[in-house]
């Protein structure tokens, strides 16, 4: 190893009194990275998500969008966040943008947005995922060298009879259901409307975006939410190397079937002095299922439990 000793530096700088400063100063890197990536350039070429009548005045839509973007890689989580923003002189001159849109604007111009619009931003999105996979180093982002896909359902509960979709769900909440889809640790692609289903839209985004892991090693996640067969179905259909849903529903049928396995079936059992866990495979096929599925299966005695219990 070379020495190391402690050299001047090579950057100059100035110290001096100011009024004029930002507290966001960070914000640089996330307008270089987004310029690297084209997507400035590529929301600017955007039709679909013009909305002005003159377009001759009022804001460019990436102005708007690249507001929205400063402002939740700083925290924000509202359009008055977004505003207060907006009005940090300093930043907005390191951003290249003259100003900021105040609330009513930014407003005004998702409520105009259509489903097509919505549908353009998500392919923007997408690709910007492609982009920043190939960019990044393997081993930041894949598992185990396997590109790991996982589905989920969030419900996000609202108030109010304003949200065109909103319903009633399991929890006794209104609420819109959000449906994404994850590649690796980028948010792909998501659906968000008044899905009675939290898997409804499984098969739609798994369409979508099968190419992105055809023909890479892949493992899919999913929650118990897609655990009826009609889901199992469509997920055995994505090409994925491996996958697993979670299994907390309809059990009793597994539960019985695990107990009658024989002894010789299950793993060897642990000492005395750890927990009393055994594993094991169970075969079944559920109803609506194509083919019989395989369950990992655990089972387990507390201290003083006389009957196995099964999971």
């Amino acid at each position: 190893m070379a020495a190391i000793t402690k050299r001047k530096t090579k950057l100059h700088l100035q110290i001096t009194n100011s009024d004029q400063a930002t507290a966001h100063g960070g914000q640089v890197l996330v307008d270089a990275l987004c310029r690297r990536a084209g997507l400035w350039t590529r929301i600017h070429d955007e039709p679909a998500l013009e909305v002005r009548q003159r377009t001759g005045a009022g804001f460019f839509p990436v102005a708007i969008v690249a507001q929205f973007l400063f402002a939740f890689t700083s925290g924000g989580a509202s359009l008055a966040d977004a505003e207060r923003m907006g009005k940090d002189r300093v930043l907005m001159d390191l951003l290249g943008l003259h100003k900021g849109a105040d609330q009513s604007t930014l407003g005004e111009w998702l409520r105009a947005q259509s489903p097509e619009s919505v549908r353009v931003l998500h392919r923007i999105n997408a690709d910007f995922v492609d982009w920043s996979s190939r960019q990044a180093k393997p081993a930041r982002w894949l598992h185990a060298g396997q590109v790991e896909t996982f589905f989920d359902d969030t419900e996000v509960e609202v108030q109010g009879h304003k949200f065109e979709g909103a319903r009633i769900n399991y929890d006794g909440n209104r609420a819109l259901s959000w449906q994404t889809l994850w590649f690796g640790p980028w948010m792909l692609d998501g659906i968000l409307d008044g899905a009675p289903d939290v898997s409804q839209h499984l098969g739609v985004l798994l369409d979508e975006h099968q190419h992105r892991w055809q023909g890479r090693a892949n493992y899919f996640y999913a929650d118990s939410g897609s655990s009826a067969g009609k889901f199992l179905n469509r997920i055995e259909l994505g090409e994925f190397s491996r996958w697993s849903v979670s299994y907390n529903k309809w059990t009793d049928k597994l539960d019985r079937l695990a107990a009658e396995l024989p002894e010789s079936q299950w793993s060897a059992l642990p000492p005395v002095d750890q927990p009393q866990e055994q594993y094991t495979w169970v075969k079944h096929q559920p109803g609506e299922c194509a083919q019989v599925e395989r369950f990992a299966t655990v089972r387990w005695k507390n201290e003083g439990d006389l009957l196995w219990r099964y999971a």
